[in-house]
């Protein structure tokens, strides 16, 4: 099984099965890869079961009852498991990635929108006039971001909060450990507290420089549309990239800095990593991805100020 898993971390092989010697009693089968593909786990399902009942039937009596043919013709569950043998639901793989992305696009935009206001205000008002009299542009568009942002690390300090004590009672609780695994992970925690942070960052300034280029909120909802768009591309592509996270145009989008924070979270969460290893592509590219998004995010603020 090494040997197999180090293929579909080189990308060289997409999955395999794992079928247990018993697989005749206890139906122990296994689809292991990067992602999750539903059509392939229906057919691999429906064909192992065929052949199965197949076999069962062969080595039965002639003379069955009813029961009998249930049970020897019964379907088996394939389970999915990541390379390494740790098992993996479908379900909560989506829902986690979903709740990652809802996170990131909620704070952008909320804060974003706040910050877009107030620049029209205090346009509007000649207030910002006084300001850049004082201090130059850059640095008024640095000092509103770093304020909303402090604002929201205050928000990242209380959800982390209330997940250290959902953890801390995960057994009483009553917690499934494939829910624990997916959002505990401390490979994506790191990756989903940096893009969170990057992607407000870089949101709240292509916010703001909307808000100085429009003189009240109505002209401003034209250019908030294509943004909001970028961000809640992972939600409309969800199970494509859940299917295929590592196809060239899931890979290609993930790379580009204003798909970045929600698009690279989503897929860290479905192809998973356990260690900070460069060795494993998707931990190589989220590092990449946070690269690209500070250096697009600098470029943005810069231009802001310039308008």
């Amino acid at each position: 099984r090494k040997e197999l898993d180090s293929l579909i971390s080189a990308k060289k092989l997409k999955s395999y099965l794992v079928i247990n010697n018993a697989v005749e009693k206890n139906d122990s089968v296994f689809l292991v890869g990067r992602s999750f593909n539903i059509s392939a786990n229906n057919r691999f399902e429906r064909r192992i079961s065929d052949i199965l009942s197949g076999i069962r039937l062969q080595q039965s009596q002639i003379n069955l009852g009813i029961d009998s043919v249930l049970n020897l013709t019964r379907r088996i569950e394939l389970k999915e498991q990541s390379p390494g043998g740790k098992s993996r639901d479908f379900g909560t793989v989506f829902l986690t990635g979903i709740v990652f992305v809802m996170i990131i696009f909620m704070t952008a935009l909320g804060y974003g929108q706040t910050l877009m206001r107030s620049i029209i205000e205090e346009k509007n008002s000649r207030i910002i006039e006084i300001m850049v009299s004082s201090v130059s542009p850059f640095q008024l568009m640095a000092g509103k971001i770093i304020g909303l942002g402090l604002a929201t690390l205050t928000q990242v300090g209380i959800w982390l909060a209330i997940g250290l004590a959902i953890y801390s009672y995960r057994g009483a609780l009553n917690i499934s450990a494939d829910i624990m695994g997916a959002i505990f992970n401390p490979v994506i925690i790191f990756f989903f507290l940096m893009y969170l942070i990057l992607g407000y960052i870089m949101f709240s300034t292509l916010f703001a420089l909307i808000g100085s280029i429009c003189n009240t909120d109505k002209e401003a909802q034209n250019f908030i549309y294509p943004v909001t768009m970028s961000m809640i591309l992972p939600l409309i592509i969800g199970m494509y990239v859940i299917q295929e996270p590592d196809s060239t145009v899931v890979t290609v989008l993930s790379l580009i800095p204003i798909f970045t924070p929600t698009l690279m979270i989503l897929r860290l969460n479905v192809i998973g990593a356990e260690t900070f290893s460069f060795t494993n592509s998707i931990v190589l590219e989220a590092t990449l991805g946070i690269i690209i998004t500070v250096l697009a995010t600098a470029l943005i603020i810069w231009l802001t100020s310039k308008i």
